[in-house]
């Protein structure tokens, strides 16, 4: 599986303009994903992409701490589910510099054109921030 930033960025903006109290369950099984209320719960979707890829960008997204997830116990049928608690103060972070998407696009092109290695997240925030900063003359 190939990182999708655009797809990270959506997942963030759909946790921060959550509903207080409310947490999103996000399962790689087909079945239970419908965007429905349940109790406490919002079951997450974004419909231009696939239920797995959905699912791993949210386990990427923990592994870089820019949300905070509960596992739940895997049941019969390999079925797995997350639930998203909140975005981190690195999430929000992240968002915030990212929610651009011209701008996201911008720096991954900059990033690729100068063989900057590997795209990180904190690749990413390091050149909007250094592009930011060229942007109000402060180098």
């Amino acid at each position: 599986m190939k990182r999708d930033w655009n797809l990270f960025v959506d997942i963030l903006k759909d946790i921060e303009s959550s509903s207080s109290g409310k947490v999103f369950l996000v399962s790689n099984h087909s079945s239970s994903f419908k965007i429905t209320y349940t109790f406490n719960y919002i079951k997450f979707s974004i419909e231009q992409y696939e239920l797995q890829e959905i699912y791993d960008h949210v386990l990427l997204l923990k592994d870089e701490n820019l949300i905070e997830i509960e596992h739940l116990k895997t049941i019969s049928g390999g079925i797995k589910t997350l639930i998203i608690h909140r975005l981190t103060s690195e999430g929000h972070n992240f968002l915030d510099k990212t929610r651009d998407k011209d701008k996201l696009q911008k720096a991954i092109k900059l990033i690729s054109e100068k063989g900057g290695g590997a795209i990180s997240v904190g690749l990413i925030t390091q050149v909007l921030s250094a592009l930011a900063k060229q942007g109000l003359g402060l180098n």
